[in-house]
């Protein structure tokens, strides 16, 4: 466990005593900004709702709602997990119609992004968590609640040189939202 999340309580739970988290990538404030500015995007109108700038990650694992024992596993266990650094190229916007959702992925998953999710999942597993069995298909989503696809937007390619991962849980917001905390980070070789 690193110190950051040696430091910060695990008080921030539901009445139950239980945390909505999960692991992902979180790009610095520079990339946000340059996801957000994507050209063509800020010029669509139905756009649904936006994901707040701060909110913008790919997800690794979702965990759940998990008590504070098996927080403690899932933060030994992902500390325990030894991955390298990669390079992420964003190109590829899309959108899912059933839940409403427009997107950015790559369209190359690197072998280090598949490594490390399998990693990840191979220890949770033992910390009594239940995995999502579904493919792995690593994205950021952009907006909630998409009407229907934008007209054909073409995007620069984004590219994210990829150095952590980190522990995250999902709080309530008012207003119906999620604001998303940092509760530990641990870097990639």
């Amino acid at each position: 466990m690193n110190d950051a999340a040696a430091a910060r309580p695990a008080e921030t739970g539901d009445s139950k005593g239980t945390e909505r988290l999960f692991i992902a990538l979180c790009p610095d404030d520079n990339l946000r900004q340059g996801i957000v500015d994507l050209t063509g995007l800020q010029h669509i109108t139905d756009f649904g709702r936006r994901i707040p700038i701060d909110n913008i990650h790919i997800t690794v694992v979702f965990l759940g709602q998990l008590d504070k024992p098996a927080r403690a596993c899932i933060e030994q266990a992902a500390g325990d997990v030894r991955g390298k650094s990669f390079e992420l190229i964003l190109d590829r916007l899309g959108y899912w119609s059933r839940p409403q959702i427009l997107w950015l992925a790559p369209s190359h998953i690197p072998p280090e992004l598949n490594s490390l999710c399998e990693a990840m999942k191979a220890r949770f597993i033992k910390c009594g968590v239940t995995l999502d069995k579904r493919p792995y298909k690593p994205h950021l989503t952009l907006a909630r609640k998409v009407k229907k696809p934008p007209p054909g937007i073409k995007i620069e390619p984004l590219s994210w040189h990829v150095k952590q991962y980190s522990l995250m849980e999902s709080l309530p917001s008012p207003g119906g939202g999620v604001n998303y905390q940092e509760l530990a980070c641990w870097q990639l070789d």
